[in-house]
């Protein structure tokens, strides 16, 4: 739903949908690194962007970076890249 809201342009709704699913996976999965919180790191970072608040964006993905390098280390790997991008945009 986060990811709807924030394509809808509601973009406190979808932080508050992926600020909930981030606590539920960190409630599921605790400190170890898992595809699906650095996916909720990478979105909020998204968003946190589109909003114009740039070193959110850059800390969310920053976090999910770190996760993602954990779970792939250096292979090629789609969230890893979408990540880079935008960390990327959240420097321009």
């Amino acid at each position: 739903l986060g990811t709807v809201y924030q394509i809808l342009g509601e973009n406190a709704r979808a932080i508050d949908y992926l600020k909930q699913s981030l606590k539920m996976n960190m409630a599921l999965y605790g400190d170890q690194p898992r595809p699906e919180i650095a996916a909720n790191l990478n979105n909020l970072g998204v968003v946190y962007q589109g909003l114009g608040k740039n070193l959110k964006a850059i800390d969310y993905c920053n976090q999910s970076l770190k996760m993602g390098e954990l779970l792939y280390g250096d292979q090629p790997n789609q969230e890893i890249a979408s990540t880079l991008n935008n960390l990327g945009n959240a420097y321009r």
